[in-house]
């Protein structure tokens, strides 16, 4: 069983039995999580709306701490006390944290996606700005190459299975804010899929479960409707 709390955007807390996964907090009020358990915050790029300098200040009340971090995001900005607590990766990288693997890939805006299997096995999806960035009015061929740049990434995750998936769904793209989600979800299986990016524009995710039931999704999709939900997985 896992806690997950929605925060702001595409933030959110994961809280398992035994560690605090802490995704792309930038803005919105932080839950009250364990401080006996390790935690471990991740940001997917240096844009404003996924990463905050704040985060660091999380080390001054939580003494067991990582911060993984795009390979994007400058070195300077972290405070010089927790380097030792700091690991950054580029995209296509995979390592061991605390018997946890962490994988990277390249992200189709800036910076990386991250897949982190717990221990147990878990398997948790977090997108960062990873999608079918399909802009109305932008030049057709612009269009074609991103949706090809991120079905090529997905290919490499082609047949995996996550328990949990945060996926950009964006109303600012119109008719094809739903996109990257139904693409995505061509090629893994998820349990229970978390819309995000949504600018609070909430609205979206009706649209999502209406495309998804045509492609005969058979997990679940969170029901976001504001800041501080939590949804036990």
């Amino acid at each position: 069983m896992m806690n997950v709390t929605y925060i702001a955007h595409s933030g959110f807390a994961v809280e398992t039995e035994h560690q605090v996964l802490l995704f792309d907090y930038a803005q919105g009020e932080l839950p009250k999580l364990s401080p006996e358990k390790p935690w471990y915050v991740f940001a997917s790029h240096v844009h404003g709306d996924h990463f905050s300098e704040e985060i660091f200040r999380l080390a001054q009340k939580q003494e067991r701490i990582y911060f993984i971090l795009s390979s994007d995001i400058p070195e300077e900005k972290v405070e010089d006390r927790r380097k030792n607590h700091v690991i950054f990766m580029a995209p296509w990288e995979k390592i061991m944290v605390d018997g946890m693997w962490v994988e990277t890939l390249k992200s189709t805006d800036e910076g990386v996606a991250f897949v982190v299997t717990l221990e147990d096995g878990t398997a948790i999806y977090h997108a960062g700005d990873l999608n079918d960035w399909f802009w109305e009015g932008e030049d057709a061929s612009w269009n074609r190459k991103m949706e090809e740049c991120y079905d090529k990434v997905l290919e490499k995750i082609r047949g995996r299975h996550f328990h949990i998936a945060f996926v950009p769904v964006d109303p600012r793209l119109g008719s094809r804010a739903c996109d990257g989600a139904v693409h995505l979800l061509q090629r893994v299986t998820a349990d229970v899929l978390f819309p995000m990016h949504c600018w609070e524009q909430y609205g979206v995710i009706a649209a999502l479960k209406e495309k998804l039931e045509q492609e005969n999704f058979g997990g679940r999709i969170a029901d976001i409707s504001g800041r501080g939900q939590v949804f036990q997985v």
